[in-house]
């Protein structure tokens, strides 16, 4: 059994469970697991999570090697291998994925939702029975939905209570996603500055800040 078979085999609410009598009779394989997080962030901890109850749960014939800090690219580019194969699995938003098909961007809309627990049960139930055969027709498989939490607008400057108070602020936007064009359109009224840049280029624009804010 090839890795696609076994992510094809292994979707949905008891996928492991489902595919372990086939896991059983297949060699023992390894499989790619990239992200964007650094090593300590509560994402790359689930993921090592995630590894170690496969490996437990199918009596070590399917192991999972994680590649956190984007190693093997950065989000657009792991979404991208993970289509053509060469990664496995992932943590793509569905920013990385509106580009695959534009319903993912649907869920990056502001406001659509009035908190985790109106979004969890809506994200999990409905928009899965959605968005997972789009993503089948695109290559991907979803398994499951992990929380990045909500989206906020954060900054060095000033706070934010009103429209207003983001005028003039250079806003990092993800790049290749559907968000940036939304600000440059609040750009008539409220007058940010987009910028698309990933996360890891951030936090060393960040660091390299503090540094020179530095006494």
């Amino acid at each position: 059994m090839d890795r696609r078979h076994f992510l094809m085999t292994s979707a949905g609410v008891a996928g492991l469970t489902i595919a372990a009598p086939y896991i059983a009779r297949a060699a023992t394989i390894t499989m790619r697991f990239a992200h964007f997080a650094e090593e300590g962030h509560p994402a790359n901890i689930a993921a090592k999570q995630f590894a170690s109850q496969v490996e437990k749960r199918t009596d070590g014939a399917i192991k999972i090697a994680i590649f956190p800090n984007n190693q093997l690219g950065g989000p657009p580019e792991q979404a991208q291998q993970i289509k053509l194969g060469t990664i496995d699995m992932g943590l793509p938003t569905q920013g990385q994925l509106d580009k695959y098909d534009k319903a993912f961007a649907a869920i990056m809309l502001p406001f659509i939702f009035n908190g985790p627990a109106d979004a969890f049960p809506i994200l999990d139930g409905p928009a899965m029975d959605w968005l997972a055969p789009l993503a089948e027709k695109q290559g991907f498989v979803l398994l499951r939905n992990w929380d990045y939490g909500f989206r906020n607008v954060t900054n060095s400057v000033r706070p934010i209570n009103v429209p207003d108070d983001v005028k003039g602020l250079k806003i990092r936007t993800p790049p290749n996603c559907r968000s940036r064009p939304r600000w440059k359109r609040s750009a008539r009224w409220c007058r940010p500055s987009p910028s698309p840049s990933s996360i890891s280029r951030c936090r060393r624009r960040w660091s390299t800040a503090r540094r020179t804010r530095s006494p």
